[in-house]
């Protein structure tokens, strides 16, 4: 468990480049892929995969972007392509995302397929594409297959999942006054990637019990929910099988038993032209005692209960909104409505704004501490210069009456003045690598979550070509950086290849993760005089030098920016009472 993921940046080295093929065989390349292109229009994408004995490998690519497209602006979206082997021996291919600038490598075995998960991050889209490449020509090799995106304009996203078609019928109704984007998706296509919740609302497990997901996809929906996301589990005759193994952290009600109700008359205030017509099947609630009832019949018992889980909220309904007689009912739209009277959630990690360099970039530059020259020594230097190249030169070589030696002492001196300032480089900067980050934490101890989002500045002492590597989370290149060649592969660690930076120039990317936190880890503030003490464990046991403790009002997180992160016990702080961010940072030099 990491607050701030461990980078490690390395230079490009040349070496590590696949070979380039042979003219010959890269002409071979373009006419197959040309005949492919030919013959694959208005078909399924297929791709060619090139081995070293250029006998073709014939493969399929299906790809679609979960949710129905739709996703928030600046927030993060899952693209799921399925692979498979058509004929030919064995190859890899690479499959890259636009925009996002996200790849993943393929490699396939004859007969095999494969399901890929690309994970990016859009703004304001409307599509995207899915590429297939060799990885061996850098040649594309088909078509890009299009993708369609759908900006949710500020509306809440309700994503139903379910084994079989269920009718979406009022469920918009859970956006409150303004009417939810809805999806429908399968259990099996759920991501086990917690980003790629960030766009959803509403989590609605439609007759789907707890442990018919996998163990990473519940993992991922336990952080979702943590973080701020709602997650709702439908009754009816299968509730007892639907509740049997949730985690009691998550659970808001228990079932006792199943029985048959006729009178659903409470129902008629939510709407439509009466209550439901016709008998159901009611789960028997009982509520924790930290529970919410949300609604009930006319005797008391309970059909939807709520409780908190974490920053979020977890809703269990003693019926079943798909099944008669509440399917095709009028006030269903009432119904879902009810249940989300708390929605939007107000400050968690999914409501807030996506943070990047315009948010957390000043703060990061300021303790960076680099030193600059200043602008006064600048414009001396300069005068210093025009003054020995101009009037002392020419008054010195008048005096010895050898201005034809002008020709040769101009460029003396030029040559003087860059060796000048380019110590004066080496000597402000040095010929260190240099790292900072800046980490928001936004910790849910009583979730055993947080989400992070770190700024990554790579300093560079001459120009060079570097990779960086994370742990944890995804990578995604910095808005206005200058992204290049920027790519984003997504392995069992986030790589991100191709940051190319100038001599004495940083860069700046972003890297976002949701990771376990010890839920034990709480701080306290005690008022000690003057002084206010900030005692925040440290779960990872890290050191963290120039810490900065935010502290803003009604919020939960931390800001941590840290240089030279060596492992050390656990860290205490003193602010003080006068300034919310009070802890001035120290300048040693940072080791990269």
């Amino acid at each position: 468990m990491t607050i701030r993921p461990s980078l490690k940046p390395h230079r490009s080295r040349a070496d590590a480049e696949p070979p380039r093929p042979a003219l010959r065989q890269r002409i071979a390349h373009f006419f197959l892929s040309g005949l492919l292109l030919a013959a694959s229009i208005g078909t399924t994408p297929v791709a060619w995969a090139a081995p070293g004995d250029l006998q073709a490998t014939q493969v399929r690519v299906n790809a679609r972007a979960l949710f129905s497209g739709w996703v928030d602006d600046g927030r993060w979206t899952q693209i799921v392509a399925e692979v498979s082997h058509e004929s030919g021996p064995g190859g890899e291919i690479v499959l890259t995302a636009d925009p996002g600038q996200v790849a993943a490598t393929v490699e396939l075995a004859p007969g095999a397929s494969k399901r890929v998960a690309l994970l990016m991050q859009v703004g304001r889209a409307t599509s995207a594409n899915v590429s297939v490449w060799l990885p061996d020509s850098r040649v594309q090799i088909q078509s890009p297959i299009p993708l369609i995106l759908q900006d949710t304009a500020g509306r809440s996203l309700a994503v139903i999942v379910a084994e079989g078609d269920v009718d979406l019928q009022g469920v918009d109704g859970l956006g409150g006054g303004q009417a939810a984007a809805t999806a429908l998706e399968r259990p099996a296509d759920l991501p086990e990637e917690p980003l790629a919740y960030a766009s959803v609302d509403h989590l609605v497990l439609a007759g789907l019990g707890w442990e018919a997901l996998r163990a990473g996809q519940r993992e991922a929906i336990l952080q979702w929910v943590g973080l701020g996301g709602h997650l709702l589990f439908t009754g009816g005759p299968s509730a007892a099988r639907t509740l049997g193994q949730m985690p009691q952290a998550l659970r808001p009600a228990s079932v006792l038993s199943t029985r048959g109700v006729t009178e659903l008359d409470a129902l008629a205030a939510l709407g439509g032209d009466g209550p439901p017509r016709g008998a159901a099947t009611i789960a028997e609630l009982v509520p924790e005692p930290d529970a919410t009832v949300l609604l009930s019949l006319a005797d008391g018992s309970p059909l939807a209960v709520q409780g908190r889980y974490g920053d979020g909220r977890v809703t269990v309904l003693a019926m079943d909104p798909f099944q008669a007689p509440l399917r095709g009912w009028g006030g269903l739209g009432g119904f879902w409505r009810s249940l989300a009277r708390d929605f939007p959630l107000a400050d968690t990690a999914w409501s807030s704004p996506t943070l990047g360099l315009d948010g957390l970039g000043p703060l990061l530059i300021s303790a960076q501490g680099l030193r600059q020259p200043s602008l006064g020594w600048l414009l001396g230097s300069l005068a210093l210069y025009i003054l020995l190249a101009g009037p002392v030169n020419h008054r010195l070589l008048r005096r010895r009456r050898r201005l034809d030696l002008a020709w040769l002492t101009i460029p003396m001196l030029s040559l003087a003045a860059t060796l000048v300032i380019y110590g004066l480089g080496r000597r402000l900067h040095g010929d260190d690598l240099r790292l900072d980050e800046l980490s928001l934490v936004r910790a849910v101890p009583e979730a055993g979550v947080a989400h992070v989002t770190t700024i990554v500045s790579l300093f560079s002492p001459s120009s060079h070509s570097y990779e960086l590597t994370a742990e944890h989370g995804a990578f995604r290149p910095a808005a206005g950086a200058g992204n290049g060649a920027i790519q984003v592969w997504q392995e069992r660690q986030s790589r991100l290849t191709g940051l190319d930076i100038d001599q004495w120039s940083q860069r700046q990317v972003v890297l976002e993760a949701v990771i376990p936190w010890p839920q034990a880890a709480l701080g306290h503030l005690t008022l000690s005089g003057s002084q206010v003490r900030a005692d925040q464990p440290n779960p990872l046991g890290q050191r963290l030098e120039d810490a900065q403790l935010l502290v803003p009002a009604a919020a939960r997180g931390w800001a941590m920016w840290a240089k030279a992160i060596r492992s050390a016990p656990p860290w205490t702080t003193r602010l003080s009472a006068a300034r919310p961010c009070c802890i001035r940072p120290k300048q040693p030099r940072p080791t990269a």
